[in-house]
């Protein structure tokens, strides 16, 4: 969404420990044992070769298990590929050090993996393991804040929606920039806001410097995305906290107030910073969703030729194949068990439905406690699985299949089409945070026995495996007998999702574990009845999912903006959707992942917040419990010492996935 009424996490700050065992010895004979030491740097795609040094271990003398006290603070988006290399030296105190081996961790595959700690076995000979952990903040900034007579550029007879923004000034490589860190949510209709309290940590707002500008922007908000700038004012944190129980400030047109009338003002109803406790509250039992199956329905699949003139539907045939049989494909609706029969084919089962039950209306949550209020990291470190559920449009709308140029065309070249890319993309970044990857694909708006289908399994099996397995079975499906149809119609895959997410919750809960599923639905135009799909966002927005809306093409999706906006003009839903337009991103995997999945922190802290659900202990894992695995990507590093300063030189074997 453009705007949030719960805090966006940006970023994800973590720290990084490390050790390593059975290295071997590079001091040379009669020198005695090496002394290892590691350089820690940061690799991320979104600035190839170029390699950030965090820093360097402490030297353990005489050692091949090291076991290093050192930790390294790194900020992390979870749609973000980021790679950790850790080169590890033997201290020579006079002349060069000599290389021990190197080893390469994603940081999302360590915030997945059990314990969140992995262990790769080095070329040089050894094990090294590093373990991620959330880093504890240095403090909060609790505040609020209300516009006072703001001046409306909405006319007469417009609607006035205010909401702000807080940036701060950082210096980036491209000089000095504004970035976001803080976006209120919307008042609706009103020229005297009053703001909804924000909590932030301090070294989000200003990195511990409570004199750094940061800029206080309002904005009459739009639905289609293009906010109206009302007025600004620049000011620090320790500004805002004397503000409080003041006359405030003043808001211009432009920052300097030169040439520039005022346009209202901001009140600080409360501005304060104020420390955290380090301990983690005690874990407590979520509530119980019931969930039970339906019966399961069957596919037959049909080999019939159909003719395609004068129709809206694409037929697709199972190619080398001129049966002719008939088949038809059992109800998908989530209130009917009817099974349908046909003659005696090669069966493939239907996705399963789930019956969704009613549970406690929502509640807005109370203003931001002063307590240390859990975070992602902290229900991931718990060990909170994200399940993945996939939806694919097969509507007649993406064209036929079988020609170059139309969405679903499978290229013979190995080029993915959209549909595949942004599977892939997306895929492999959840991938890493769900212990059996298994996946259910699910399609819609494709008939079958000449009825249209809204959610029908896709390939032969009700879950795939991994990634692969989802492209497996979106190939599959066209080999199915499908007709491309129409309308486009989500809300049973929507609903299907949702009863996915309340069993997984519930089966997670009795063994003392916690759930949470994402929905991604790929399709390629706007919704056939907006105010259907806005009931059905409405209906689920109480299960433990989050639906990501990926538009394929170039259709009209303004009114998927709409579903996307739908909680903000609903305060007393949680917002759960979000949609983005694959071509804004359609040559860069990286912030496809990123805008795709940027809101999920929220999403998956809200639901459990909401539920009085706290996070589960960390998970403990010892050494010995840990798979050791091969390094899949060696990464070289050419590193320069030179008065106790460490910079990286040329760097060989790293791919960035800049392409899909």
């Amino acid at each position: 969404n453009n705007n949030n009424n719960n805090n966006k996490i940006l970023k994800m700050k973590l720290q990084v420990s490390l050790n390593a065992k059975n290295l071997r010895n590079v001091a040379g004979l009669m020198k005695g044992t090496s002394d290892p030491f590691a350089v820690v740097s940061l690799l991320d795609d979104n600035n190839p070769g170029k390699a950030k040094v965090l820093g360097q271990t402490e030297v353990i003398k005489n050692s091949l298990s090291p076991s290093w006290v050192k930790k390294f603070p790194i900020e992390y988006d979870l749609g973000s590929r980021m790679k950790l290399i850790v080169s590890i030296l033997d201290e020579v105190r006079k002349g060069s050090n000599k290389p021990m081996g190197s080893a390469v961790f994603e940081i999302g595959s360590l915030l997945g993996a059990k314990g969140n700690t992995k262990a790769v076995s080095i070329s040089g000979g050894g094990i090294v393991y590093a373990k991620v952990q959330k880093m504890t903040s240095m403090g909060k900034f609790d505040f609020q804040l209300c516009g006072v007579k703001l001046k409306s550029t909405e006319g007469l007879f417009g609607t006035t929606d205010p909401f702000f923004e807080i940036s701060r000034r950082d210096v980036g490589m491209k000089g000095t920039e504004w970035n976001v860190v803080y976006r209120s949510n919307v008042v609706q209709n009103s020229l005297n806001p009053n703001w909804q309290a924000g909590l932030l940590d301090i070294d989000t707002i200003c990195g511990g410097d409570l004199d750094l500008p940061i800029m206080i922007a309002v904005y009459y908000y739009s639905k289609n995305g293009k906010h109206t700038p009302m007025g600004q004012v620049q000011t620090t944190t320790n500004g805002i906290v004397r503000a409080q129980n003041s006359n405030g400030f003043t808001l211009f047109r432009n920052t300097s107030g030169v040439g520039s009338k005022p346009v209202g003002n901001i009140l600080v109803k409360k501005g304060s910073i104020i420390g955290l406790n380090d301990t983690n509250p005690t874990a407590t039992s979520g509530p119980s969703v019931s969930s039970p199956s339906a019966p399961s329905l069957t596919v037959y699949p049909s080999f019939k030729v159909e003719n395609t003139q004068n129709s809206g539907d694409a037929h697709v045939n199972r190619p080398h194949d001129s049966t002719s049989g008939q088949f038809t494909m059992g109800n998908t609706s989530m209130y009917t068990s009817q099974r349908y029969n046909a003659s005696p084919t090669p069966q493939m089962n239907i996705a399963p439905s789930f019956k969704v039950e009613t549970t406690a209306a929502f509640v807005s949550p109370a203003s931001p406690p002063v307590s240390n209020e859990p975070s992602f990291i902290d229900y991931i470190v718990g060990g909170c699985e994200i399940s993945l559920c996939v939806a694919i449009d097969f509507t007649g709308s993406n064209g036929d299949p079988r020609k170059p140029g139309t969405l679903h065309h499978f290229n013979t070249d190995g080029q993915k089409n959209d549909y595949e890319k942004a599977i892939s993309a997306i895929g492999q970044i959840l991938e890493h945070y769900d212990s059996d990857k298994k996946y259910p694909v699910w399609g819609f708006g494709a008939k079958y026995g000449g009825v249209v289908r809204h959610c029908f399994q896709c390939g032969t099996v009700p879950e795939v495996d991994g990634v692969d397995g989802i492209l497996r079975a979106y190939h599959e499906t066209f080999k199915s007998g499908l007709i491309m149809s129409g309308p486009t119609d989500i809300t049973e895959v929507i609903q299907n999702a949702s009863g996915f997410a309340n069993h997984k919750q519930k089966t997670a809960n009795a063994k003392g574990q916690q759930s949470y599923t994402i929905l991604l639905i790929l399709t390629d135009g706007a919704v056939s009845d907006i105010q259907k799909t806005a009931n059905k966002l409405a209906e689920v927005s109480s299960s433990p999912l989050s639906i990501v809306i990926v538009g394929i093409g170039n259709a009209d999706f303004s009114s998927m903006q709409f579903l996307d906006d739908f909680a903000e003009r609903n305060s007393q839903l949680p917002d759960i959707t979000q949609f983005v337009h694959f071509n804004t991103h359609r040559h860069d995997p990286d912030t496809l992942t990123a805008a795709t999945l940027d809101e999920i922190p929220s999403q998956l802290t809200s639901y459990f917040l909401r539920n009085n659900i706290q996070p589960l202990p960390p998970v403990a894992c010892q050494d010995e419990e840990i798979v050791v695995e091969p390094q899949e990507e060696e990464i070289n590093l050419e590193l320069n010492f030179d008065d106790d300063k460490v910079t990286v030189g040329n760097i060989s074997g790293y791919q960035p996935a800049k392409v899909y």
